[in-house]
């Protein structure tokens, strides 16, 4: 039900770790005072990385950060810089070392359950379609309460480059449909 969605608590700790690193304890506190009740009663909770929080909790602090706080990038180049943080942190030293052994063959054949690590509702799909490129697709609803516009083009393709460096590649992801712009899905081709 898309009421339901939620999303990782780890996402909401990392984000919030992101927001006091890259532009201080005050967006952080600006951004509570201006969150719905709901949603601070979230924040001000102890948010633990393996909980399961409504992912319109996600949507609105991403919101915040996006509109307010991107300074001179835009808020697609915001989301890329949140979402490579996030990457960087939640790819723990042994998954890293994993996709160190592994391929961007083996990142790209378990799209679905990474994206299950982070989101209760979508699925990922993933085709090889020739060499060093792939086709992936994202099935979700549209709305407030689902993964936005942003988590799924520049923040999915962010963290999927960064996981296929953790590869040893430098690959690219382009949103090549999206769900929110009259697509029927989301749609992403791979290269490296």
């Amino acid at each position: 039900m898309i009421g339901t969605a939620r999303c990782k608590g780890s996402i909401l700790v990392h984000l919030k770790s992101y927001v006091v690193t890259t532009h201080g304890e005050r967006a952080w506190e600006q951004m509570l005072a201006e969150s719905t009740p709901e949603d601070r009663a979230v924040h001000d909770s102890l948010v633990i990385a393996g909980g399961w929080y409504p992912v319109r909790v996600w949507n609105h602090a991403l919101e915040h950060l996006l509109t307010r706080h991107s300074g001179v990038r835009t808020a697609d180049d915001e989301m890329r810089r949140v979402a490579a943080y996030i990457a960087d942190r939640d790819l723990n030293s042994v998954y890293k070392m994993v996709l160190r052994l592994g391929s961007p063959e083996f990142l790209l054949k378990r799209t679905d359950s990474l994206w299950s690590r982070y989101f209760d509702l979508g699925k990922f799909g993933s085709e090889e379609v020739g060499a060093r490129r792939w086709k992936l697709w994202l099935d979700c609803p549209r709305g407030e309460d689902v993964p936005d516009r942003f988590t799924c083009d520049p923040g999915v393709c962010a963290w999927i480059e960064m996981g296929l460096k953790n590869t040893g590649v430098n690959g690219t992801l382009k949103h090549t449909d999206c769900r929110f712009m009259n697509g029927s899905r989301c749609e992403y081709a791979v290269s490296w």
